[in-house]
């Protein structure tokens, strides 16, 4: 018995835990193994990476005392951000201010969310400014793996139903 709905469920759950556990790497080839157009998983990676976006965000913001692994998000945020300071491209990317922000949410592979909170943090950006900067990093970043994306699909032949397997 086929459950159409279903299987798009877990797919779409299965694309989100891609994107929050590894990223747009892991989720736009998950994605397009599923059987979902590189657009649809492309809304997806945006919609995650916002949600991540304002938990990092509020992260300072609220109690979170009695919740071992926001604690735990907390203690690799500010890791994240400390290495960042320390580091020669923060030297390099503060003086191009957001433009900056923008730069590393962007960067395929390197960057991110985290980073671009980290280093809008870092500069002491007020949450507006934050929220303009990291939202344009995370388009533009997704707009890289979609085009790569779309130019592997042109390239390479991708069923465009699901493979099943046999049933034993």
């Amino acid at each position: 018995m086929d459950h159409p709905v279903i299987h798009n469920l877990l797919a779409i759950v299965s694309i989100i835990i891609a994107q929050f556990i590894l990223g747009k790497k892991a989720a736009f080839p998950l994605g397009l193994v599923l059987g979902f157009s590189a657009w649809s998983i492309a809304a997806i990676v945006i919609l995650c990476d916002m949600v991540l976006m304002f938990i990092l965000l509020n992260l300072f913001a609220v109690s979170i005392s009695r919740l071992k692994w926001m604690r735990l998000v907390r203690k690799r945020f500010e890791w994240a951000q400390e290495w960042l300071a320390e580091g020669r491209w923060t030297r390099k990317l503060i003086p191009v201010g957001w433009l900056g922000v923008v730069a590393i949410t962007a960067i395929p592979l390197a960057g991110g969310v985290w980073s671009g909170v980290a280093l809008s943090r870092t500069m002491a950006m007020t949450r507006n400014q934050s929220i303009i900067t990291i939202t344009l990093g995370i388009i533009l970043g997704c707009a890289i793996f979609l085009f790569a994306a779309l130019g592997v699909m042109h390239v390479v032949s991708i069923p465009s139903e699901p493979v099943m397997i046999p049933e034993l």
